[in-house]
């Protein structure tokens, strides 16, 4: 059976955190990068008059426009489907026609069918994940107990500990591999 591939769409194939930063600090004046934010919760590093406002930037349909893949993404994306591995993206969010069209642009995405809108990461099975929410690993682990789940380092995520963890894609395209190696050994078929 053809092993599948979960991939966040933000923070793990684009850097959507800084594009996201850039916004707000032309509307506020202020300069935050992406690692000024040690923590999940965003809103707790802006500036007050700002506040939960700071999640008004996903709902902007232009949002991707500027945004850049992570450095070496699509290379170990299309490594992964050379491997004979699914790819499927999935967003916690439901504005993702930017999110969809950048891919496209890229050439990570080939048809619809590859990415998913899904909040509750829970609900979709796959054999590998990576994620840079802990908490999405830990509901990929809810429906996919066998599953390889791997938390994309990112500096609000560091302190979060008990994870398979990958810094850069070839780390994580390594970690993947080595697993598809494993399942031969076991004498699964890999693919």
């Amino acid at each position: 059976m053809q092993k599948i591939a979960l991939i966040d769409a933000d923070g793990v194939t684009i850097g959507l955190l800084s594009e996201w930063l850039n916004l707000y600090n032309i509307d506020y004046g202020d300069n935050l990068s992406p690692n000024d934010i040690t923590a999940w919760e965003l809103d707790r590093f802006v500036k007050p008059e700002c506040g939960k406002k700071i999640y008004k930037y996903l709902e902007y349909p232009n949002l991707y426009d500027n945004a850049k893949l992570l450095p070496h993404a699509a290379t170990n994306i299309k490594l992964l489907r050379y491997w004979g591995i699914k790819v499927v993206f999935l967003s916690a969010g439901i504005y993702c026609i930017g999110k969809y069209n950048l891919r496209k642009r890229e050439g990570l995405i080939q048809s619809e069918s590859e990415m998913i809108v899904a909040s509750d990461k829970s609900l979709v099975r796959g054999d590998f994940m990576i994620d840079d929410y802990h908490k999405n690993i830990d509901a990929f682990y809810e429906c996919n107990p066998n599953g390889i789940g791997i938390l994309y380092n990112a500096p609000y995520n560091i302190e979060q500990e008990g994870y398979i963890r990958a810094g850069t894609w070839n780390e994580a395209s390594f970690i993947i591999r080595n697993e598809l190696i494993s399942f031969v050994r076991k004498g699964e078929t890999a693919l």
